[in-house]
């Protein structure tokens, strides 16, 4: 970790000594030199970060923190026109980690949360943000896997009024969907429009005031209802395709809601003359891969089900996870007030 916070500081020391290098990241990101300073960011350049792999030479570095602001990795973005090497929009120091640019405690205490895709989304929409005088706390989500810290799953944030702004892109709005399923307070998915593709582009076409008024009026119009129908995608639903196991012979080329396709599972489970109350959430996990395998850009996974009974309102108690998987007493009546 002390080796992680020497190369920070040092490629922070090379990016504000560096005019050109400040110069090219602001016309690439739209950053200020007050928000370069306040997150920290650097740059890896070839000739002094030797203990770098070449890779990662010659680009933006933004640290990354725990939420106990703890520096634990480093992401190393593509800067157009100068970065050089691999052409891959952005590496990592540290593998996999569970963290955020942006996390603090006190966002607990905040109503209104903007969650966008990458880091330089999230900075430079916190910068327009803090100079217009908004409220709104932004953050991103982990690049890796594209999830959230997993803090904003719990009921501290059940009641925050939070909005999820994602591409207009299949994959990006399928991973929006599976994060949104797994969240208590059910965030809106608001889908960037034609022609901007990603925050910076509202931001530094529409100017500051303007850019973020275009954000809160796509948060107003955007309702909860997105997380199942979302505009911008050919279908309101991801289950599309040709299956033929058990009892899911029929051709599914309509539009099926993620909980309908859910639910029919959940009660074939439950409806089993083995069935006591309890069951391990990968046995439905298991169930669902097996009919639909790329569910929302993704596998299934134990998350996105505690999710999906948290939103259907499907009373549940969840047990400690052990190697078996999360163990879910459910009660065998439990989805009678549904039908």
């Amino acid at each position: 970790n002390q080796e992680i916070q020497k190369m920070a500081a040092e490629m922070h020391k090379i990016l504000l000594d560096s005019p050109k290098i400040i110069e090219a990241v602001q016309d690439c990101f739209g950053f200020s030199i007050e928000t370069i300073k306040k997150y920290n960011l650097g740059w890896s350049q070839k000739e002094k970060m030797h203990c770098l792999m070449p890779v990662l030479w010659n680009r933006l570095s933004i640290p990354i923190l725990a939420k106990t602001q703890k520096l634990i990795s480093i992401r190393f973005w593509h800067v157009q026109g100068i970065t050089t090497g691999s052409t891959s929009q952005v590496l990592n120091l540290v593998p996999r980690t569970e963290a955020q640019t942006f996390w603090a405690s006190q966002y607990r205490d905040r109503c209104k949360i903007w969650i966008v895709e990458t880091e330089p989304d999230a900075i430079l929409l916190s910068q327009y943000v803090k100079s217009c005088g908004k409220d709104s706390v932004v953050v991103s989500t982990i690049g890796i896997g594209n999830d959230i810290p997993i803090d904003f799953r719990t009921k501290d944030f059940a009641h925050s009024d939070v909005t999820f702004f994602v591409r207009n892109i299949r994959a990006a709005i399928f991973k929006a969907r599976a994060i949104a399923l797994s969240m208590a307070c059910s965030p809106k998915i608001a889908v960037i429009p034609e022609p901007y593709t990603h925050i910076i582009d509202i931001l530094t076409n529409l100017g500051s005031m303007a850019g973020i008024s275009f954000l809160e009026k796509m948060e107003t119009e955007t309702s909860q209802s997105n997380i199942k129908t979302i505009k911008g995608t050919n279908k309101s639903s991801v289950f599309s395709k040709m299956v033929s196991q058990d009892n899911y012979k029929e051709k599914q080329d309509v539009d099926i809601s993620i909980e309908k396709t859910f639910i029919k599972v959940l009660s074939d489970i439950i409806s089993r003359p083995d069935y006591f109350g309890y069951l391990y959430a990968n046995t439905i996990v298991s169930e669902l891969n097996r009919i639909q395998p790329n569910c929302m850009g993704q596998r299934w996974h134990w998350r996105i089900v505690l999710g999906c009974l948290r939103r259907i309102g499907i009373s549940f108690i969840r047990g400690k996870r052990t190697k078996k998987g999360v163990p879910i007493l459910l009660n065998k009546n439990c989805l009678e007030n549904l039908k």
